[in-house]
């Protein structure tokens, strides 16, 4: 739920849902994910909502959270998200996103 991803990254996911607000991840919560990446500042709200409704939806997907702040990953690991990338360091998203599907909840 970005629109920033490494190349080499996006090569090896088969299919990729980009949702830039909650409504438009709301209509995707009846899908079934591999992993699900979740930023805490959206415009039309903050994700954490995105990531209660994924627990409920699917207690298994791990999520990652990623914000510009400190506050803002702790509000999404509160919620439910599994770890967290600051977007400072989002250059290495996809190692947390491989580290935490393969330890992942499935």
């Amino acid at each position: 739920m970005c629109g920033y991803w490494p190349h080499e990254f996006v090569v090896s996911l088969a299919v990729l849902i980009v949702a830039g607000s909650l409504s438009q991840a709301r209509g995707h919560l009846g899908e079934s994910f591999d992993a699900a990446l979740v930023d805490y500042d959206l415009p039309d709200g903050k994700g954490d909502v995105i990531v209660r409704a994924l627990r409920r939806a699917d207690p298994d997907v791990p999520i990652v959270a990623i914000s510009s702040h400190a506050e803002g990953n702790a509000a999404l690991r509160a919620a439910g998200a599994d770890e967290t990338c600051a977007k400072a360091d989002f250059e290495h998203i996809g190692d947390v996103l491989a580290a935490t599907a393969t330890a992942g909840r499935r």
